[in-house]
């Protein structure tokens, strides 16, 4: 199972791994690569019996203990921090391959689907493909992964499945009649249940691109300067599971069973459901013929941008941006009328969830077309729904999708908009620059002119403000606290070609933190930059050109440039000769110098 535990294991008087075997159902093991032999070019018989002998006395090595069985203690053996990889790529070459075969070959002991099979009455299983990730966790180690079985093989357990199907008990889409056969396939206090629930084990490949990652990003983001972490996670990526079932009551109607189980994975299975992981298929909220249809929301998007990177360097488009935007603006928004940072995490923790509860908000992308690689070009419909029917949360929540949706966009480098399109000159110098910015359409939106725009700014701060602002209102100074007295937006209808692009790019301006998130002679960004730019789609092939300022509180000695000193009323300067007239926002309080010229 795990690469030298056989040796290990032998050498200190514990059980070794077991031989080959094939289950009893339609899943059977296969080995792969097995003529790849250890280091060394001995077989596993050979080189085990080539072994020196030790006493039972003799302490064992610390070296000799696989990864998966050292303390997660800094020097010995870390996995959950992202950037310290050599454990970790060191623990997945022995979690996957009982050879020494390259990290990236598939695992050597897979599942595979035999097609004529002795059928056992008493056994029931199905397959089912999920078309994105799946995560579940073995509550283990240092890093979230799921439980791990015979072989190394990781699998869902049968408690999961099982309880999985009982939350079909609070579905208001399942009869009567078809929740009493639920507790009488998974049981109640009083009488155990006649199913017993094996569990879920991948098909093929398990292990292919099972190296995710989490960036936590709201406090630098949002709040202040901070620095961030990103964590690894194990999860399985486009995964096909085999579902297995046993009874001793060979009456039961499994076919009818199997139709519960796959309406129950419509909910969603394991964990981050929120953000996209574990939906065989979409949830019944996004189907025009469902009684919730109509209540949820449905908001149609293309968009194109700059993809998400893995650990492991591969690229992935991957919907928890939706979310990740969606409660980043709330709290910015909310951090503008609520006088405490518990009120605002506590407002957005009872949309979008915690470790503590589920958030009243379901999201979920559905996008059939689309590609990606180092640039994505997809389409779809993002849909919400309230988990309380007629709740008021899902109708403010609109509204925060709309106000991301206008004044920027989604997923990597959202603050800018996309270079390709509105900037292709900035690609001619042919040094492989990397892609910048994104760029997504909707036919959702209703705003085409700067007073729309301003009606609509102006009418979501006062909801803010009446459904969940501090009496009296009081602002936080955090970097982006959506306020008149902190935040100015400026706007203007043009055609295809983008003016404000030009700022970023603008010598005079480089190297100054709030515009380009870099100092002086800077190669990478150190800062967020505190300026948003968004080319929003209107009728006639026009976009109107909106670029956010964020200038008071914790931002102010960002628009400070070495050797040249504020650089803010430069660039509201800048904005006015470019014919930029302000939507919201109270007036800057400073004193614009007039423009620089260039030399």
């Amino acid at each position: 199972m795990i690469n030298g535990l056989s040796e290990w294991a032998e050498q200190n008087n514990m059980p070794i791994e077991p031989e080959d075997v094939q289950t009893c159902y339609q899943r059977v093991l296969k080995r792969h690569n097995p003529v790849i032999t250890r280091q060394g070019g001995l077989n596993p018989a050979t080189q085990r019996a080539a072994l020196p002998t030790r006493s039972v006395a003799t302490p064992p090595s610390s070296d000799d203990v696989p990864m998966m069985y050292r303390a997660q203690v800094s020097g010995r053996c870390s996995l959950m921090y992202a950037a310290e990889s050599k454990d970790r790529s060191t623990w997945l070459q022995e979690w996957k391959h009982h050879n020494s075969a390259s990290v990236d070959q598939p695992p050597e002991y897979q599942y595979e689907i035999q097609e004529s099979y002795d059928i056992n009455p008493s056994v029931y299983s199905f397959t089912i493909k999920f078309p994105y990730r799946v995560l579940t966790n073995s509550g283990q180690d240092s890093i979230l992964r799921p439980p791990i079985g015979g072989f190394g093989i990781p699998y869902i357990p049968g408690s999961s499945i099982k309880g999985l199907l009982r939350r079909l008990l609070h579905s208001p889409d399942i009869s009567d009649a078809d929740k009493t056969a639920i507790k009488t396939y998974c049981g109640t206090v009083d009488q155990p249940g006649k199913v017993r629930f094996l569990g879920a084990f991948p098909i093929g490949d398990w292990a292919a691109n099972c190296l995710d990652v989490v960036h936590p990003q709201q406090k630098r983001q949002v709040e202040a300067d901070d620095t961030t972490s990103a964590y690894a996670l194990i999860s399985f990526s486009e995964p096909e599971f085999i579902i297995e079932l046993s009874s001793d009551d060979p009456t039961l109607p499994w076919s009818e069973i199997e139709v519960l189980l796959r309406q129950a994975m419509r909910l969603g299975l394991g964990g981050k459901t929120s953000t996209g992981y574990g939906f065989a298929e979409p949830p019944r909220f996004t189907e025009p013929t469902h009684p919730c249809y109509a209540s949820a929301l449905h908001f149609d998007l293309s968009g194109k941008g700059v993809t998400s990177t893995l650990l492991t360097g591969r690229h992935e488009f991957r919907p928890n941006c939706f979310k990740a935007a969606l409660r980043g603006h709330v709290r910015r928004l909310l951090a503008g009328v609520c006088n405490t940072p518990e009120q605002v995490n506590n407002i957005a923790d009872q949309f979008f969830g915690s470790t503590g509860a589920e958030g009243s908000i379901q999201l979920y992308w559905d996008s059939p077309n689309g590609s990606y690689d180092e640039t994505y070009d997809v389409e779809g419909i993002l849909h919400l729904a309230a988990r309380s029917p007629g709740s008021s949360d899902l109708d403010f929540i609109a509204k925060v999708l709309e106000f991301a949706y206008v004044m920027a966009g989604f997923g990597k480098s959202w603050r800018r908009v996309w270079h390709h399109d509105f900037f292709p000159t900035y690609y001619s110098s042919g040094d492989g620059r990397f892609p910048i910015g994104c760029h997504w359409q909707s036919s959702k939106t209703i705003i085409q002119t700067s007073e729309q725009l301003k009606a609509f700014l102006d009418q979501l701060h006062s909801d803010c403000q009446r459904s969940y602002g501090s009496t009296p209102p009081v602002r936080l100074t955090w970097r982006e606290t959506w306020s008149p007295n902190n935040v100015a937006v400026f706007c203007k209808q043009t055609s295809t070609s983008s003016e404000a692009i030009k700022l970023f790019h603008d010598r005079r301006f480089q190297g100054t933190p709030a515009i380009d998130g870099k100092h002086v002679g800077g190669q990478r960004p150190e800062y967020v930059s505190c300026i948003w730019h968004r080319m929003l789609p209107i009728p006639g092939n026009q976009y109107l050109e909106i670029v956010t300022l964020f200038h008071g509180g914790a931002t102010r000695e960002h628009w400070r440039r070495q050797g040249s000193g504020d650089q803010l009323p430069d660039v509201l300067n800048w904005l006015t000769a470019k014919c930029f007239a302000q939507a919201w926002g109270n007036s800057v309080p400073l004193t614009a110098r007039p423009v620089l010229r260039r030399r």
